[in-house]
């Protein structure tokens, strides 16, 4: 097993925007595109928890604006 397979089967902690096949495992994961993905790591960082709650607020706030 590799060492980023090992990684998300441990609970992956960061984003590597620069490894392509990881970089479309999250913005699969997110439900955006890699480009979106990089926009967010560049905002909060790559711990994927931050990541995570960034893509929270966007979708909170587009839901906002909707209503």
């Amino acid at each position: 097993m590799s060492s980023r397979n090992t990684r998300r089967a441990t609970g992956a902690s960061t984003i590597d925007i620069y490894q392509l096949k990881e970089a479309h495992f999250w913005a699969h994961k997110f439900g955006c595109t890699i480009e979106q993905l990089r926009a967010a790591v560049k905002s909060v960082g790559t711990d994927a928890a931050a990541v995570t709650n960034y893509f929270l607020r966007v979708a909170t706030f587009k839901q906002a604006i909707a209503a």
